[in-house]
């Protein structure tokens, strides 16, 4: 035979059956000075190219999880998951992702416990201290040089359409979100620091669009300067009465 390229074609006969997979999760646990944990995860089903999609994210969540484990627990300040999800190509509503977030719901409830850690720590007005909650995440995401954004957004752009489970999540933590800033409103229009021609949770739904707006531009032009503006704009002017 001679040498040379050789183009060679290959017929795959399959069928899809119903079966039972799992996620592999597995947890390092911090010294207990925060209740903050971070996930770490994706998928290791795959329809082609699998060494791309999604096994190089693997050997990244491997080698992540034992860099960490050399470190000890003492030196950990924060809990770290790590999963290995199925399910993610079929994108049903058994999805490793949606079966994760059902299994963990207990981690919705540091939504609740970071706003209200930011409006004990603020002043006691409640306009001045929505501002100072929200200037604390801009703060945040200066020091994580505009990393991160908003963690319900960026996770609604990903799997929102795959799952209502999940959508039904973010839909609980963003409500959590909003509860927390209305309540403020509705404290501040009663002591009059906040205009209230206008309900609290409408104004709380008009602060939420412009937020998450003012976030998506963040992450554009890697700058916190729109969501500096966006504060300046609702509580120098849009909130006053």
């Amino acid at each position: 035979m001679k040498s040379g390229p050789v183009n060679v074609k290959v017929n795959l006969e399959y069928s899809l059956v119903p079966g039972i997979a799992n996620n592999i999760v597995g947890e390092l646990p911090g010294n207990g000075k925060t209740d903050e944990t971070i996930i770490i995860g994706g998928h290791y089903d795959s329809w082609f190219d699998g060494a791309i999609d999604n096994l190089g994210s693997q050997a990244s969540i491997l080698e992540i999880a034992r860099y960490f484990s050399m470190i000890p627990q003492s030196q950990r300040d924060r809990n770290i998951i790590f999963v290995s999800m199925f399910g993610h190509e079929i994108g049903n509503e058994t999805m490793g992702q949606a079966a994760f977030v059902e299994r963990h719901a207990n981690l919705q409830g540091n939504l609740s416990i970071l706003w209200d850690d930011l409006l004990k720590s603020g002043p006691k007005d409640p306009f001045e201290a929505l501002r100072y909650s929200l200037e604390m995440i801009i703060s945040h995401h200066e020091q994580s040089e505009v990393r991160t954004g908003c963690l319900i957004g960026n996770l609604a752009a990903e799997i929102s359409e795959a799952s209502d489970l999940c959508r039904q999540k973010m839909h609980h933590a963003m409500t959590v979100w909003k509860d927390r800033v209305s309540k403020q409103i509705s404290q501040g229009q009663t002591m009059g620091t906040i205009r209230g021609d206008i309900s609290a949770d409408a104004l709380t739904e008009f602060i939420w669009n412009a937020w998450e707006g003012a976030l998506l531009n963040m992450k554009i032009v890697n700058s916190t300067a729109p969501v500096k503006e966006c504060i300046s704009l609702l509580f120098d002017f849009f909130l006053k009465p």
